[in-house]
């Protein structure tokens, strides 16, 4: 387990797979609730969804760059970035979402939420336009509620970099990627001077005839979803 940076008490590490499970808590106290694309899939009001999710997020730490940020003076994990290697599938092969979706989700809302984060990452072939054939995909990120305001976000990702960077180069990407959903995620992305590929507006998603713009917790302020990529090298 690396630690990859500290500040405001809080420090980050590489999320080792037998804390993942454990880590899963932030995901219900600070992703699920708030995530503007799992709010209107529905996933805060279904156990079932967010097991099924949070599943897919402990798979992801088998990969090794999954990140998270533990409080120094409780030891408790306040924060994660949920985090996974994407390849180019072998043809006639499903991509890893779809596959996780087709054999490993029942929930309507677990399904609905996958199905948009294939819809973005079908939006632009980000490993034709970056010339690679893989990618370390920033997939969860989120900090607890209780731990919010005190630079977590940027500190997971900046370790999440950090670690993809430190792979060996036969299995290290080239890029970062991420579907940054929230004001506050877009901040982070612009500040860690990811490219910003581009812009899909609330008001342009829709789900079940209404655009995600009029949920309560999203609003017609908010600035939409914006794929961002970082070269790595």
């Amino acid at each position: 387990m690396t630690k990859w940076g500290e500040k405001n008490g809080i420090e980050f590490w590489t999320m080792p797979p037998e804390r993942a499970e454990e880590a899963t808590d932030v995901l219900r106290n600070g992703f699920f609730e708030d995530e503007a694309f799992c709010n209107y899939s529905g996933i805060p009001e279904d156990d079932e969804g967010q097991r099924e999710l949070s599943n897919l997020a402990v798979i992801c730490a088998e990969d090794g760059i999954c990140t998270m940020a533990i409080e120094k003076q409780t030891g408790k994990i306040v924060g994660v970035s949920y985090n996974k290697i994407q390849v180019t599938p072998s043809p006639g092969q499903k991509g890893f979402f779809e596959e996780f979706r087709d054999s490993k989700c029942k929930s309507k809302t677990a399904r609905v939420l996958i199905n948009e984060m294939i819809w973005f990452d079908h939006l632009v072939d980000l490993f034709e336009k970056y010339k690679t054939d893989s990618g370390a995909e920033i997939m969860f990120l989120g900090t607890h509620k209780d731990y919010r305001k005190r630079g977590i976000a940027v500190g997971l990702v900046e370790a999440t970099l950090a670690a993809v960077r430190a792979l060996p180069p036969s299995k290290r990407p080239p890029i970062a990627t991420a579907i940054f959903t929230s004001p506050y995620s877009i901040r982070v992305g612009r500040s860690l001077e990811f490219d910003e590929v581009i812009t899909v507006a609330m008001k342009d998603k829709i789900l079940n005839g209404k655009p995600f713009s009029e949920h309560p917790k999203i609003g017609q302020d908010h600035p939409g979803a914006i794929v961002m990529v970082k070269r790595l090298n």
